[in-house]
């Protein structure tokens, strides 16, 4: 699937998910959270370098072009993790 848009629609959507996810599970811990949290802040923190590379006049061939790819790729990644995270942390004992 890819990004639903670069004017921050993609970030918005992957930080939604990553506070759903942390508010679904607070008996799990922090320790094994933080742990199963870090991929998704990495992919979202560089989905937010590309939104705002786009949204502050990136080089046009770039923001035509690379950005995109990159924004998908990264948007991909977070939501990969996040569903990662859901799977393991649905396993911790209440």
């Amino acid at each position: 699937e890819p990004a639903p848009g670069l004017d921050g629609a993609a970030s918005r959507i992957v930080r939604e998910q990553l506070a759903a996810l942390e508010r679904d599970f607070p008996h799990c811990g922090a320790l094994p959270t933080a742990a199963l949290m870090r991929p998704v802040r990495l992919h979202l923190a560089q989905l937010e370098r590309i939104e705002h590379a786009f949204a502050h006049g990136a080089d046009p061939v770039r923001a035509e072009h690379l950005l995109p790819r990159e924004a998908d790729a990264a948007y991909m990644l977070a939501r990969r993790a996040l569903w990662y995270a859901r799977q393991k942390l649905a396993q911790c004992s209440r």
